[in-house]
């Protein structure tokens, strides 16, 4: 936002008109506010500006403008990009706080154990001293004092922003040189190796510190010469390394995994909200199509993936239709091919008899079976009771889609029953507590069936608590979806838990066979690898592949 005079006010102001209004900037009061800010330009301040532009001014700014003043959620492209990019930065920021970063073994020489008390309680008086300065300064982080480049200056300072930049440069350095001079001191009766030998364990003073969110780097960069000098003699030698921490690598990632899912979600979040109403809107039409030709009091309920917010982006739709006295499907499909659907298929010859037909961008299958929508809202009992149900199942999910081990009609999971297969392993894992079928009643569902926007505020409020609860609850979403993958890709996992009983359809129950096990188990693996080697980013289980191989590049490996 611009915070100066005038011609600052109303720039403001014309941006938020511009995003306020449907219109944008051909919008009337945002062209008459253009018009003042080019007067002001040309050097024509009218006294009557500011009550104009005041009169002018929206109700709300939006949320990109980061104004104290209410906000709201900018749907327009400025608001996408803003916060595309504060997700970014959230996501390079949380890798920063929670990289519990290593010592580097090529630093470490000799016995430098007997120096660490010293540098440990110069480390901690350093880091007094550079945390002083960066509350002095208002820094967030060290690199701000270092470079001069202070993010969120105080208003005090704007105006000569530069100048205020050298000063806390300055500042910074003055310390630095400071403990250069202590290091210097403490080498005077040292020898070269000793010398060595005291500079990695200042080096390692920085990391006996297990709060990495409090971790001053610049500390063991003071002595940088002296520890290239480390480095050179451990190039000369072959050592074994002194530290590994594979745990705390996976903690690491788990960590990062759950920044990375909220970042997707909240990227995704506008696209679920409008293709979730888009086929709200689909499933009322058709109701619309139907219910004044056959008078039955009849209800059309959306369910299946579509209902949950799993659906891909070109999926089916799935319908079922009921009325209190019982649905002909036959009457049903001779009304939709006599109106808008002329190519209506029944197919009667199924275990479950269904209608086929082409709406806009979706292939519609209708039935009367009433146990999909009954499944759907059990699923959605579990997705409300459970903050890390939902995201956990839709990464989960969509990577086995990409992976091509769910899927209708093959030999291992489908949609339906890969979601039996978590529900199960969250009840044996005690993630969550069982809810009992009986709990879901059709009653219930004809109730909600044609309330669209109780249906749209409820996904919408879910996601809304999705992204500022998830985080904190225990588990969390990263955790559940890495102890998935852990537990499946253990080869002592028993067969059984490879997979899934179905509360409605015992017919659908589905138990994979050894060779199925080995691809699903394999899957899992390199899933894990994947997400190692990616430093928690969820996107590298996203990538779609043809087949069930399960190979990893070796190099990869």
């Amino acid at each position: 936002m611009v915070h100066s005079s005038v011609l600052g006010i109303a720039s403001n102001a014309h941006l938020a008109r511009c995003d306020y209004s449907d219109k944008g900037s051909f919008d009337p009061d945002s062209m008459k506010l253009a018009w003042i800010c080019s007067l002001q330009v040309d050097g024509h301040r009218a006294e009557e500006h500011l009550q104009v532009i005041r009169d002018l001014s929206p109700p709300i700014y939006p949320d990109f403008m980061e104004s104290e003043r209410f906000s709201h959620r900018s749907s327009k492209s400025l608001g996408t990009l803003y916060r595309s990019s504060k997700i970014l930065t959230l996501l390079d920021h949380s890798c920063l706080k929670y990289d519990e970063q290593h010592v580097n073994d090529e630093f470490m020489v000799g016995n430098y154990t007997k120096y660490a008390a010293l540098t440990k309680i110069l480390y901690r008086q350093y880091s007094r001293s550079t945390a002083a300065l960066m509350r002095m300064y208002g820094a967030v982080l060290e690199g701000e004092l270092a470079s001069g480049l202070i993010i969120k200056t105080d208003d005090l300072y704007r105006t000569d922003y530069f100048r205020f930049g050298e000063r806390c440069r300055d500042a910074f350095f003055k310390n630095v040189r400071q403990y250069r001079k202590i290091f210097s001191v403490l080498c005077g009766t040292l020898n070269e190796f000793e010398r060595c030998e005291l500079a990695s364990a200042w080096y390692y003073a920085v990391f006996s510190c297990k709060n990495g969110q409090n971790r001053f780097l610049s500390f063991g960069w003071i002595i940088m010469d002296e520890l290239l000098m480390s480095f050179s003699i451990n190039q000369a030698q072959t050592r074994t390394k002194l530290h590994s921490a594979p745990l705390q690598n996976m903690n690491n990632s788990v960590s990062k995994l759950q920044v990375s899912m909220m970042a997707n979600l909240e990227l995704g979040w506008n696209s679920f909200l409008s293709e979730y109403f888009d086929r709200l809107q689909a499933r009322s039409a058709v109701e619309c199509s139907i219910s004044p030709m056959i008078n039955a009091g009849i209800r059309i309920i959306l369910f299946g993936s579509s209902a949950l917010f799993l659906n891909e982006k070109v999926s089916d739709l799935d319908l079922m239709i009921w009325a209190p006295k019982g649905v002909d499907l036959h009457a049903v499909k001779h009304v939709l091919a006599s109106t808008l659907y002329k190519e209506t298929v029944l197919k009667d010859e199924m275990r479950v008899a269904i209608i086929k037909f082409v709406l806009e961008r979706w292939e519609v299958e209708m039935c009367t079976q009433v146990n999909g929508p009954l499944k759907t809202h059990l699923f959605r009992a579990y997705i409300l009771a459970n903050a890390f149900f939902w995201p956990t199942l839709y990464f989960l999910l969509n990577w086995g889609r990409c992976s091509a081990f769910v899927k209708r009609g093959e030999n291992l999971f489908s949609p339906t029953n890969f979601i039996w297969l978590f529900v199960g392993f969250c009840l044996h894992k005690n993630f969550m507590s069982r809810i009992p079928t009986q709990e879901i009643k059709l009653e219930d569902l004809l109730e909600e069936a044609n309330d669209m926007n109780k249906q749209v505020s409820l996904w919408d409020m879910l996601l809304r608590d999705i992204l500022v609860n998830s985080s904190t609850s225990s588990p969390t979403a990263a955790q559940v979806l890495w102890k998935f993958l852990t537990f499946y890709a253990d080869s002592f996992t028993p067969a059984c838990f490879y997979g899934c009983q179905d509360a409605y359809d015992a017919i659908n129950n589905t138990q994979l066979d050894d060779r199925n096990i080995g691809i699903f188990r394999g899957h899992c693996q390199i899933a894990l690898h994947q997400l190692m080697l990616n430093r928690g980013r969820v996107d590298c289980l996203l990538v779609k592949t043809t087949d069930h191989s399960t190979r990893i590049i070796l190099s990869r490996g």
